[in-house]
């Protein structure tokens, strides 16, 4: 062993070192101090082996849970690519049906047919041809006894200084008025309260031209609506076609990473 201070070697069995004079136990606790200092040099380079081994263990067991969970992120993403993908080709072999309706749909159809054939077109076609092909045989039994379809369908313009206005006159057959032998000025110029028990009300030929109107909806509608249901399946296979690219462009940049260096994290 050497001294601590002159390196010179050093009898243990003297309380001095023979070269420079220093005490060979300076503290007194009856331990050479070059014994003392092997002792914890040897302790010191024990804790720092075990704190490295330490380190390597807690860095194996953080890339073996990196790993892992970048494994799990990889299966969850490749498990949802091949839903998009079966997606995309369930999408790509769907034809647009000619006829898609929904209830909705349907709903506005009604409500358009009401507004063009009862509001915009109050007339309709009854009026036009002078003639009650609907409402009079549904509705005229109910007026009066013996009133029967078709009735007489007449419709003029009135307009006064602060008015404009077009008004109709549905009168049903009945046994006293023999309507097919009144002109269109006996029925403007006669009282109302003598026509008025064999009349119907103006708004009764809706019917019929609100069920024309759906009816011509409901052809057309087929062609709308499937060329609606071609761009929303267009659409939807662009927002499947970019999910999918994204997710393979991210399975790639994975693979092309070291382990425990994941690009899910």
């Amino acid at each position: 062993m050497k001294c601590l201070r002159c390196q010179a070697a050093l009898d243990l069995s003297k309380t001095q070192c023979a070269a420079c004079g220093a005490p060979v136990d300076a503290d007194g606790d009856g331990v050479p101090d070059v014994l003392a200092k092997m002792i914890e040099d040897k302790a010191r380079a024990l804790l720092a082996t075990e704190k490295q081994r330490e380190e390597e263990a807690a860095r194996e067991a953080f890339r073996v849970q990196a790993d892992a969970a970048e494994a799990a992120a990889r299966r969850a993403d490749e498990a949802q690519l091949a839903y998009l993908r079966g997606r995309r080709d369930a999408s790509l072999s769907t034809v647009p049906r000619l006829w898609y309706a929904s209830s909705g749909m349907l709903v506005q159809f009604a409500l358009v047919a009401v507004v063009i054939g009862g509001c915009m077109l109050p007339f309709g076609l009854e009026t036009t041809i002078g003639r009650s092909i609907v409402a009079a045989h549904v509705f005229c039994p109910s007026v009066c006894r013996g009133c029967r379809g078709p009735g007489r369908v007449v419709a003029w313009r009135e307009s006064g200084s602060w008015y404009e206005a077009d008004v109709s006159a549905e009168i049903c057959h009945n046994r006293a008025v023999d309507i097919d032998r009144l002109t269109w000025n006996d029925i403007t110029d006669r009282e109302d309260k003598d026509l008025a028990p064999y009349r119907l009300t103006r708004w009764a030929s809706v019917l019929l031209d609100a069920g024309l109107v759906m009816l011509a909806l409901l052809l057309v509608g087929p062609f709308i609506a499937a060329a609606r249901r071609r761009r929303a399946l267009e659409r939807a296979r662009f927002e499947l076609e970019v999910e999918i690219d994204a997710l393979e462009y991210k399975l790639r940049l994975g693979g092309m990473r070291s382990p425990g260096d994941s690009p899910y994290r």
